[in-house]
């Protein structure tokens, strides 16, 4: 079975390749400079780049720059793991079908360091709930606070995204919200109200 979306090594070629001449330079530099790069450590470093340098430069890219970087970088990734998923059987079903098999005191917790929406989809096709940290509907915002509690009935699994997901962005004060259009389109919902 071809897997749905590639691993971290194999998304880092895919972001490359589609990366502008000037962007792969640039990437390549701070790659250099980064003990045992990955895509995750460029693109974080890219970020900080873009915060801290100010009206400076670095490789010859401004503050402005960095951030075009690193929203192309974000672009390629949501365009390759963007990815419905199949019918089951998959692993990702099957997984959902252990946890719905399952007696237990305590909720299951799913920590993955995909940012894809494989597993909200086959959580959701098993009308299983879960909860991903985020409260509200039409505008969901990330709630820091309620990972700490664990007052959920166990019958609800806790979906951890340590690297972010394709389905959350920043608003325009900065707070992580969950990405309506994208959650949307994945299901085939129209995407205007």
């Amino acid at each position: 079975m071809d897997s749905l979306i590639p691993n971290i090594a194999g998304l880092e070629v895919l972001v490359i390749n589609k990366l502008s001449d000037n962007h792969k330079k640039v990437y390549g530099l701070i790659k250099d400079s980064i003990a045992n790069p990955n895509l995750e450590k460029i693109l974080s470093r890219t970020r900080m780049l873009a915060e801290v340098i100010g009206t400076s430069t670095i490789f010859d890219y401004t503050s402005t720059e960095f951030l075009d970087l690193s929203k192309s970088i974000c672009d390629v990734i949501r365009e390759v793991v963007n990815k419905d998923l199949p019918m089951p059987p998959n692993p990702y079903s099957e997984v959902v079908s252990w946890i719905n098999g399952i007696n237990r005191k305590y909720g299951v917790e799913i920590f993955t360091t995909n940012y894809d929406l494989l597993f909200e989809i086959a959580l959701e096709r098993a009308k299983t709930p879960y909860f991903d940290g985020f409260s509200g509907s039409k505008t969901a915002f990330f709630d820091p606070s309620s990972i700490s509690k664990n007052d959920l009935p166990p019958r609800w699994v806790r979906l951890w995204k340590l690297h972010g997901s394709i389905g959350w962005e920043s608003n325009d004060a900065g707070e992580v919200v969950r990405c309506t259009e994208l959650h949307k389109r994945q299901y085939g919902l129209p995407v205007a109200y």
